[in-house]
């Protein structure tokens, strides 16, 4: 491909301004436009589960348009991680993970994509009835 010499008002006199491809532009707009994934994290109020049961159940919904991965921590009193996992939920699907001891106390929810896209709580189960539920934030 040959170069060639083009008088522009931007180029210095005596130099050759510089073309540049739209399809750069383009796939670097679009680079920008995509960014980093987006991540949010939200927290249930602590709780020690003696208090309202021996079950702690920290529950989630996606209630968005796309999926999302989701990773909950039964977080102890210190903010010890208990239990952990991960899984990727379709719109409208929800999880739930439980942990059988006194010492998680809370949950932590952190998803891909917008905090308001999910729903997510604490739930206490005394082993006949739920005592408590505490949304996260």
């Amino acid at each position: 491909m040959e170069k060639h010499e083009t008088s522009s008002p931007l180029a210095r006199p005596g130099r050759r301004a510089r073309t540049r491809t739209p399809g750069i532009a383009a796939a670097l707009c679009a680079l920008l436009a995509a960014g980093a994934a987006q991540a949010a994290t939200l927290y249930s109020p602590p709780v020690v589960t003696g208090d309202f049961g021996t079950t702690l159940f920290c529950q989630l919904r996606n209630v968005g348009p796309t999926p999302i991965s989701v990773t909950i921590d039964d977080l102890g009193f210190g903010s010890e991680v208990m239990n952990s996992f991960s899984k990727t939920l379709a719109p409208d699907d929800g999880t739930s993970s439980s942990v059988v001891s006194g010492y998680a106390t809370s949950c932590r929810f952190t998803v891909t994509g917008s905090a308001k896209n999910v729903r997510a709580v604490a739930v206490y189960w005394d082993g006949s009835k739920y005592t408590a539920a505490l949304p996260a934030h």
